[in-house]
């Protein structure tokens, strides 16, 4: 039997009779059973759109073409997140970023510091070894001869003979005070040029290391920076799975509402080639009920899927701007750490520039002591108390000044059997002899 050749039944009822599938609309009208049938013999117009295999659409079309006017659930634009866009600036970047060039400006200009303040140490100590070593050769070299003096000294036995040398020791030993006193005072000059210095350098290095402090705390902040931009990047990498999951329901769903849109529009023409306008204007079967509930369902998955990738392309434009914010602060963490190693090599040269300052002012004073000390006529060898202690100043001042002259005779050789005969001198009442002044 053809479609076309099905016998409807007799006619029992307005009311809709589930086992003959009577039409509501129309219960007198001899094709209803015809147009009920072909309803069943096409899926489409008996499936709820939407609820068949593939996604659901909210739209929804009853058994017969009756609409089941249910509260259209309008599914949520594209995933439903709303995009949450990272700031293409940082602000916190780059607050950060211009502290880091400040550190820069401040690193640079302590460098030039640092290369004036060495410069003027090493000027200064220059002046003071040139300036000293002349004088100090000659002392040196006479400390020698009275060293040789000395030891004649101990030796002689003749009264005339020990008053003259005495007298000859205690020459030399003025000469020597004078000569000693002068560089004393060029050796204080020195000192209190480099105190100012000294000032200056304790000064920056306290300013290089209050900087590299802040450098340290400038990279941790980055480092935390990094790790929230990759948190930030790693949610927004869900943003564009959800968002491609979102796309790929929405581009089910409107090829399932476009097939079931055809298979309603055959219908259509079908029915329509059977009853003619009337079909049509009764939509006897609900096939225009159902093709405009196919074509909204249609409009709503493209609407889906637009917004879908709208909030694709949201969500990668957030991950770029997160990777390259991620980049950029790479960027500057060597700079930073190099910031870093260069304030640590600045503060380990101001360190060793401020222990050449203090070890400088230390020597000139001991310098200015021990020439001092030759002068004392009463208490001989007030600081230095024996030979021995002459020796090892004078060792020290001729290795400050680099003297050309280098310390010889008994006071290197055998300075313990010098300190008896150099208290007889200091105690003896027999005036110094004619001064041959070194200066």
């Amino acid at each position: 039997m053809s479609l076309f050749e099905i016998e409807a039944p007799p006619l029992r009822s307005h009311k809709y009779d589930q086992h003959e599938g009577l039409h509501p609309v129309c219960p007198h009208f001899r094709y209803c059973f015809i147009i009920n049938k072909l309803s069943e013999r096409m899926p489409v117009l008996n499936t709820r759109i939407g609820m068949g295999p593939g996604p659901q659409i909210p739209h929804s079309v009853g058994v017969g073409g009756m609409m089941d006017h249910q509260p259209m659930l309008r599914p949520s634009r594209g995933s439903g997140i709303l995009p949450v866009q990272l700031p293409r600036k940082n602000p916190e970047l780059m607050k950060l970023t211009d502290e880091a060039q400040s550190l820069r400006a401040d690193s640079e200009r302590l460098s030039r510091e640092m290369t004036r303040i060495s410069g003027e140490l090493q000027h200064d100590y220059s002046d003071f070894t040139n300036s000293l070593r002349p004088p100090s050769d000659k002392a040196i070299a006479r400390i020698t001869q009275l060293g040789a003096k000395i030891v004649q000294l101990s030796s002689e036995t003749r009264p005339s003979a020990r008053d003259a040398l005495v007298a000859g020791c205690k020459a030399d030993a003025i000469a020597l005070h004078n000569a000693f006193d002068s560089a004393h005072g060029t050796a204080k000059l020195s000192m209190e040029r480099a105190a100012k210095e000294e000032v200056d350098i304790t000064y920056d290095a306290s300013q290089a290391e209050t900087k590299e402090a802040r450098a340290r705390d400038i990279i941790v902040l980055l480092n935390d920076l990094i790790s929230s931009q990759n948190r930030e990047l790693a949610t927004q990498r869900d943003r564009i799975n959800t968002a491609m999951h979102a796309a790929k329901i929405a581009r089910e769903a409107r090829d399932e509402a476009q097939r079931k849109l055809d298979s309603a529009k055959s219908g259509r023409d079908l029915r329509n080639a059977f009853l003619g306008p009337l079909g049509d204007a009764l939509d006897i079967g609900g096939l225009n009920s159902q093709i405009n509930a196919a074509k909204g369902a249609l409009n709503d998955a493209e609407n889906n899927l637009s917004t879908a990738q709208q909030d694709y392309k949201s969500a990668e434009d957030a991950v770029n701007d997160a990777r390259g914010e991620v980049d950029r602060i790479n960027g500057y963490l060597p700079d930073l750490q190099n910031l870093r190693e260069t304030f640590r090599r600045e503060r380990t040269q101001f360190d060793t520039l401020h222990g050449k300052m203090h070890d400088f002012v230390n020597l000139c004073l001991d310098v200015a002591v021990f020439f001092g000390s030759l002068t004392a006529q009463s208490s001989p060898m007030q600081f230095v108390h024996t030979a021995k202690g002459l020796a090892d100043m004078v060792l020290k001042v001729q290795g400050i000044v680099e003297s050309n002259v280098k310390l010889a005779g008994p006071f290197l050789t055998a300075p313990d059997g010098l300190d008896a005969t150099l208290k007889q001198i200091a105690q003896s009442t027999v005036p110094p002899g004619p001064i041959d002044e070194l200066m």
